[in-house]
């Protein structure tokens, strides 16, 4: 015991503590300075990034697209950040960085491996970007979650859908996309009508009720009047009026424009059938019941 305690005495007692604690002093000061300069660039960088978005899009005619490229831009500023924060602190600890780099052929093929995943995932997205298949701010479909771009990221891309819930996707599971957000959505709205109905009647009618309510700025386009076609889901007739309405918004021209319709047709003195489906489950139910009371 007396040997070991010796030996321990006699090997701190050879260590110049004051080298030892000024230069672990020195290093931990060159760590701070190193972090905080790192950090103002990229704060610069960042607020460079912001401003120069900021004054585009007030040109650009896609704002969606240049929100898309900021952030892009500002998780490549982050990565490259964190890279040269990591590669500064073992520089300065005396880690052989540079030799640990020129090792890494060795451990290549295993990590290569290991983030196949990953690489794959930043060449798709490269690809989703350059191909300018969706922005965010876009309602897509994408494996079969629907919803809206919430953030286009270098490895995954994340989907508000309409519940509120955050799906996130990596990159490299995005095969097929249905961009909902690129051009006007139809709405047609079907108007039942009975087959002795006077369809020019009908269209003059509706005409002047959506010429009242022009413009309107959850239209895209002018309304197309198509006139009678069947139901053959209802069994009904029906007049059918086309309307083009701004992404995002169908529900809105749907719920207004067949109450406007519908009431515009009540007012002129046009009537409008109950389902003829209806209709005829509804004798076939009383012929039903007779049967039963004669029986």
């Amino acid at each position: 015991m007396s040997q070991i305690k010796t030996f321990f005495t006699n090997y701190f007692s050879k260590i110049e503590w004051d080298q030892v604690i000024s230069s672990w002093f020195g290093n931990i000061i060159q760590i701070v300075i190193t972090v905080l300069i790192l950090s103002i660039v990229r704060r610069l960088l960042t607020r460079s990034v912001d401003f120069y978005y900021d004054k585009a899009e007030r040109f650009e005619k896609n704002p969606a697209r240049q929100q898309t490229l900021r952030t892009l831009v500002q998780n490549f500023i982050q990565y490259t950040y964190y890279f040269l924060v990591i590669y500064s602190v073992l520089a300065i600890l005396g880690v052989p960085v540079a030799t640990l780099m020129a090792g890494a052929g060795i451990a290549s093929v295993a990590i290569g491996i290991g983030a196949q995943g990953l690489v794959n995932d930043i060449v798709n997205g490269f690809f989703i970007l350059l191909e300018h298949q969706f922005d965010v701010g876009d309602t897509v479909l994408i494996n079969d979650y629907e919803g809206e771009i919430s953030k286009l990221g270098i490895r995954t891309t994340v989907i508000k859908d309409f519940n509120g819930d955050l799906h996130f996707i990596s990159n490299r599971n995005i095969t097929d996309v249905t961009n909902r957000s690129r051009y006007p959505i139809r709405c047609d709205i079907d108007l039942r009508i009975y087959p002795d109905s006077d369809a020019d009647q009908i269209e003059a009618v509706l005409r002047a009720c959506m010429e009242k309510e022009q413009p309107d700025p959850l239209l895209a386009q002018d309304p197309i009047y198509l006139g009678v076609f069947r139901d053959n889901n209802r069994f009904n007739l029906i007049y059918r009026v086309r309307l083009f309405a701004v992404n995002g918004m169908q529900l809105d021209v749907e719920g207004k424009y067949y109450s406007k319709l519908t009431e515009a047709l009540d007012q002129a003195g046009i009537s409008q059938p109950e389902s003829q489906f209806n209709t005829s489950m509804a004798m076939l139910q009383a012929r039903e019941e007779k049967f039963n009371e004669n029986a």
